[in-house]
């Protein structure tokens, strides 16, 4: 079970929300929301949104409605508008999604966010202010049929000031993607190897993003080859790319 914790008390055990459903369908996602107070109740406002990825990976927050992707508008909860946990007390939340009769056939996934937020705030008598909990849920939806991944590697670069390496790619999919960015590095003045952060990435259709790699603290100056890989999961589809660059 993944979860999310929230410094103040309150928990959820998933961080999206995946629905593959056809126009005039209904499909129903749930999840789970804790108080982790033993002392005190949690009042729930549940409110929507809009969100996207800015060209760093970022996420960006906007009203509900306010970008061509949204499905805001199809998202319904029997939780109703507000909702209370005693404490200690968790509840199942179930996620509806009403897709309309017809769809922009240009645009293949649609976002919303689901926001939690707590109303009932906390006097922290350490600190002396009351404190409050908001909480996002992700809401991806896509009509069901094949998901054809496909990320486009544009350039790959060393970064001095950064010291790291600059990735640029592009998602040219139907879909989300996700997977992780694998880097290696071979020292051709003496042979060593080294392995750089793993990185994870999350994607949307159409996205362009710069990913920037850190060079390791230790790493010897000399001659390299850098190689960069990202797995998706699609055997089909694993973009490589090499960079030569002197290190000094």
């Amino acid at each position: 079970m993944h979860k999310i914790a929230a410094q103040t008390g309150m928990t959820v055990t998933a961080p999206r929300l995946y629905y593959e459903v056809v126009p005039r369908e209904t499909g129903n996602v749930s999840f789970k929301v804790i108080n982790d107070s033993k002392t005190n109740k949690l009042d729930v406002a549940v409110t929507l949104g809009d969100w996207n990825y800015d060209s760093l990976g970022n996420n960006m927050f906007y009203k509900a409605g306010e970008l061509p992707q949204t499905c805001a508008d199809w998202i319904s909860t029997d939780a109703g508008n507000i909702f209370t946990l005693a404490p200690g007390e968790s509840r199942v939340i179930n996620v509806r999604m009403t897709v309309p009769s017809t769809l922009d056939p240009n645009i293949n996934v649609r976002t919303a966010m689901l926001y939690l937020t707590q109303t009932n705030a906390v006097e922290n008598t350490e600190k002396m202010v009351k404190e409050s909990v908001r909480i996002g849920v992700k809401i991806f939806h896509r009509i069901p049929g094949n998901k054809n991944y496909k990320i486009n590697f544009n350039s790959l670069s060393l970064d001095k000031k950064r010291n790291a390496l600059k990735l640029n790619f592009s998602n040219a999919s139907n879909t989300w993607v996700e997977g992780t960015i694998y880097s290696d590095l071979f020292n051709s003045s003496n042979g060593s190897q080294a392995k750089l952060q793993d990185i994870s990435i999350y994607t949307l259709p159409g996205d362009q993003r710069f990913v920037y790699i850190p060079l390791r603290d230790d790493l010897q100056k000399g001659k390299y080859t850098a190689t960069v890989m990202m797995d998706t999961g699609d055997k089909e589809n694993l973009e490589v790319a090499e960079l030569t660059f002197n290190y000094e």
